[in-house]
């Protein structure tokens, strides 16, 4: 603590002390001053100092114990502000502990699910991979007969002289010739209430590379203002029955334009496990040669996990009829490429957000398009929202669809009585 404010006051002081020595020394040097006069002012003198110097040290004590209090009581605040400090980084630290236990127990649950998965994935690769063994065994026996069959057959030779006249049989009578029974409720010929029931519409699927279209996902909705039962579960197979057939009549036109342009139809899990259905979708896919290949099977790929061993034994089928398939928002990690290279698998469709974005690219989805192109596997990232993931997505994949291309369009019921467009689908609402 400085002296500057108490400086004069001691300096006050100190020659009120002075002055009895000055007077003492004058009384002791001159005998003509008069000596009680001075003793008298050197007393009042020195009072007057003892007097100044008490009230200093007085005010002094005051302004110290003002100083001690005020200290105390922001030691106090301190104090409480200190002790409320550590009851929010007590409730702090318990909130964290909470929150790690939180944690732990969402990648425990995690990891879990992801090892499931994983098991559920190889699981089905090794049923696929299974089927297409079996599937490859059933064809080398059958060519296996067929090279026996033609061992023992030999050829026969006709003289012209044993030739006999062909018999001509005669056409039957009108009245033998029987009338076609109408389609049963409910069964696959039955197609009365898909006409106006089902509403179709055609996504296209971009070449990045050209910047034309490649290829069609066919879509399809129920319109509500029909009261119907084709979205019933049971008339499912008949309904893909009728989207394969109004396919059919899409790539008769389509292809005029460009004669290696396909259609995605999507296909159900209760269709794979009816014989009667593949057998004609089967008919379809091979009824018009140079059209009706470009049919291509389109089966989610969340559903192979669960399906039973009626529609693996379909999915086996189909492969051996030679019908093109495709796994729509498949998931990249666990997909055995060789077994869907054996059951004629040729598009795999992921979805855009499973890419990732600039500048990290997802190098295992990278890696999965390279090696799907060499089993020629075709990769479509669907769902595409804006222009810049489109140039984005050129360095990893080829061909793409979503909304930064175009919307599905929907077909009108008189397509196929119209000429072929010259670009794009024509009859597009």
């Amino acid at each position: 603590m400085g002296y500057g404010r108490e400086l004069p006051w001691f300096l006050v002081v100190a020659l009120c002390c002075a002055l009895p020595v000055y007077v003492a020394v004058q009384s002791y040097t001159s005998s003509s001053a008069p000596v009680v006069l001075l003793v008298i002012g050197a007393l009042l003198s020195l009072a007057c100092g003892l007097l100044i110097l008490s009230w200093v040290v007085v005010h002094n004590s005051h302004v110290a114990r003002r100083d001690v209090r005020r200290i105390a009581a922001e030691i106090s605040s301190l104090m409480r502000q200190s002790r409320e400090e550590e009851r929010v980084s007590a409730e702090l630290s318990a909130q964290v502990s909470i929150l790690r236990s939180e944690v732990e127990q969402l990648g425990t649950n995690v990891n879990v699910g992801v090892n499931e998965m994983r098991q559920g994935h190889v699981a089905m690769s090794n049923e696929m991979r299974a089927l297409a063994e079996r599937q490859y065994h059933y064809q080398a026996q059958v060519q296996q007969q067929f090279a026996q069959q033609m061992r023992r057959t030999s050829p026969v030779v006709v003289h012209p002289s044993q030739w006999t006249a062909v018999e001509t049989v005669a056409p039957p009578h009108e009245e033998d010739i029987p009338v076609p029974m109408p389609p049963r409720a409910g069964s696959l010929d039955d197609m009365s209430g898909f006409g106006d029931a089902v509403a179709i519409s055609l996504e296209p699927v971009i070449d990045l590379f050209s910047g034309k279209t490649a290829h069609y996902r066919l879509h399809h909705a129920f319109d509500a203002s029909h009261n119907t039962d084709a979205d019933r579960p049971e008339r499912r197979p008949a309904l893909d029955i009728y989207l394969c057939r109004e396919a059919l009549v899409l790539l008769r036109r389509l292809r005029k334009r460009d004669n290696r342009l396909n259609i995605l139809v999507p296909l159900s899990s209760n269709t794979l496990a009816v014989p009667e259905a593949l057998s004609r979708i089967a008919q379809l896919h091979a009824s018009e040669p140079g059209i009706s290949d470009g049919l291509v099977v389109d089966i989610p790929h969340a559903v192979l996990a669960s399906l039973s061993q009626s529609s693996l034994e379909g999915l086996a089928y189909m492969a051996r009829s030679g019908i093109e398939m495709s796994l729509s928002n498949a998931a990249v990690a666990g997909l055995d490429l060789a077994a869907l290279d054996k059951l004629n698998v040729r598009y795999v469709g992921i979805a855009a957000g499973s890419v990732g974005s600039e500048p990290k690219q997802s190098a295992g989805i990278a890696n999965f398009v390279q090696a799907a192109r060499a089993l020629r596997v075709q990769v479509i990232v669907t769902g595409v929202a804006n222009a810049q993931q489109a140039t984005q997505l050129m360095r990893i994949a080829r061909f793409a669809a979503g909304p930064a291309f175009a919307e599905p369009r929907r077909v009108r019921r008189d397509v196929s009585a119209q000429p072929p467009p010259p670009e794009d689908v024509a009859a597009a609402e």
